[in-house]
């Protein structure tokens, strides 16, 4: 770029090769953007570790070699590497495992793993009981972004303050309709958070009814068909 700018200043240059010269120049924001991206991604990719870590994971989806991943593993044990993990913090806040479940006479919905809520269905609770405003330090702890919109009975526009939460008539059915909630799940459900919700809208003075959406209903066979595959595929 800099030499066809040496050639412009020449006078030489037609008209047509001037305006060349421009339509380059107004891509190098776009250009000097990359170039910054790429020199930011390059501080993690040159790393031995990452480079480490993708090897061993390009090895495992072309199954050449378990021996090397299994390497890689007790290296990383040795060393002791740090396991970024919220799991520990999002358990406690959103009481995900009860040590003493009454499967027998369920009072909470960990009965379906026996001590373990389902934390879809966790969040759901929370939804339909005092919205996400509480729990929003938790929910920024979990991948993916989230969004509350909640839409007033008599308003056209979205807005928090026209709601009338759920919170306020959760314990009490006045008329002894319920309203319809519907849950959708993407890439799957399983049957157990099916019940989980099935438990909530049983449980006395529930306001609310669910519809379940799904794009798969997911098993236990489903589940470990995804990492090693049909038997007579092998």
């Amino acid at each position: 770029m800099k030499q066809d700018y040496n050639e412009v200043t020449s006078n030489t240059q037609t008209l047509s090769e001037i305006k060349n010269l421009f339509k380059k120049m107004h891509s190098l924001p776009e250009v000097t953007r990359h170039i910054n991206l790429a020199k930011h991604l390059m501080t993690f990719t040159s790393k031995i570790s990452f480079r480490g870590l993708l090897d061993v994971e390009q090895t495992i989806v072309e199954t050449e070699s378990f021996d090397i991943c299994l390497d890689y593993i007790e290296e990383m044990m040795h060393k002791q590497e740090p396991l970024a993990s919220a799991w520990l913090r999002v358990k406690r806040a959103l009481q995900l495992v009860i040590e003493h479940s009454d499967t027998a006479n369920p009072n909470d919905i960990d009965y379906v793993f026996s001590g373990y809520a389902p934390l879809s269905i966790r969040l759901v609770q929370h939804a339909i009981q005092s919205g996400c405003r509480p729990i929003e330090e938790t929910l920024k702890l979990l991948p993916g972004p989230h969004s509350e919109t909640k839409r007033g009975p008599f308003s056209s526009s979205a807005s928090f303050d026209n709601f009338q939460g759920a919170e306020t008539n959760v314990d009490k059915v006045d008329d002894g309709k319920r309203s319809l909630v519907l849950v959708i799940f993407i890439r799957g459900v399983t049957f157990a958070e099916i019940s989980a919700l099935r438990f909530l809208s049983s449980r006395k003075g529930m306001a609310y009814n669910f519809i379940v959406g799904t794009t798969k209903m997911v098993s236990g066979h489903s589940l470990t068909e995804t990492f090693v595959g049909k038997m007579e595929d092998l």
